[in-house]
């Protein structure tokens, strides 16, 4: 139906079009509690975590052996992205490559996902023996 209350008043006022409102006094901290959160995590929050996980036990009844698997040394890499530098290149040589530092702003920019490499590891220990580290 279309004859109920406030039937034919319109929404918006057509001289807003075009119009902008001016931007909140404190738009420019509206990311602010996103950013902290990141950051924490990086900083401090991933090793917080793996510290707490309990290491993974179990028992190797092929073997006989009691098998201890736990987490070490969490890491995010600063997200980089690649460029080809294509100057002084001749036909059939391999460009060089460059790292370049990524920023949330370059991200946003060309649509793609700002993340680095994590590694972390992985530390397994074979009865009472002494921890074969693997880093991942």
């Amino acid at each position: 139906g279309g004859a109920g209350k406030g039937a034919g008043k319109l929404l918006w006022n057509p001289e807003w079009w075009g119009k902008s409102l001016p931007p909140p006094a404190n738009i420019a901290r509206l990311a602010d509690p996103h950013i902290q959160s990141f950051d924490w995590l990086i900083s401090s929050g991933l090793d917080r975590v793996i510290a707490d996980l309990e290491p993974v036990e179990f028992k190797d009844e092929l073997k006989g052996q009691h098998v201890r698997i736990w987490l070490d040394n969490v890491e995010v890499k600063q997200p980089i992205f690649m460029d080809s530098n294509k100057r002084g290149k001749k036909q059939g040589e391999l460009s060089e490559r460059v790292e370049l530092k990524e920023l949330p702003k370059d991200c946003r920019v060309g649509a793609t996902t700002y993340g680095g490499d994590m590694f972390a590891e992985v530390l397994c220990q074979v009865d009472d023996g002494y921890p074969k580290r693997y880093r991942q």
